[in-house]
């Protein structure tokens, strides 16, 4: 049994997109993400998901595991933690303060879990920081865009 980190964008397979904005695409999205799953537990036999607790593609991920009897494991961001280095300290226009590197921190914390393969969903800056960190660890990674599936297992 292989362990697989998902990552992706918190609007990709979301309801709605920044600003409320309903998502068109969601059904798709989320298509997507089960389809690939299931090809690749299908292949490979997933034992343990990985991903980072937020909306979109973590959580469609996360409800994938829990359908399958796959063990979900949930790494948050802990963005109000403003004292345990790395911290880059930022503040939000209603004064409260946050770890501007929580995310990151997050990242290399999923990383050094150890996971056998990263699945990658379009996403952002978050996206793009998780594959670098997992490319540099030697970890296995598979870029999936927007309505492929040709995933080489």
């Amino acid at each position: 049994m292989i362990t697989v980190l998902v990552t992706g964008g918190r609007y990709f397979s979301a309801t709605t997109l920044a600003g409320g904005v309903p998502n068109p695409k969601c059904e798709d999205q989320k298509k997507l993400i089960l389809d690939t799953l299931d090809k690749i537990h299908m292949e490979r036999k997933i034992g343990k998901l990985i991903q980072g607790g937020a909306r979109g593609a973590d959580t469609t991920a996360y409800c994938w595991a829990v359908a399958k009897k796959v063990r979900p494991v949930t790494i948050y961001a802990r963005w109000e933690d403003i004292i345990t280095p790395p911290v880059l300290i930022k503040t939000r226009p209603n004064g409260a303060q946050y770890n501007a590197l929580a995310g990151a921190n997050r990242n290399q914390k999923m990383v050094e879990e150890k996971p056998d393969l990263v699945v990658a969903f379009p996403g952002n800056r978050g996206t793009a920081d998780m594959v670098e960190r997992a490319r540099k660890a030697g970890i296995e990674v598979i870029e999936i865009q927007n309505q492929q599936m040709e995933l080489p297992i």
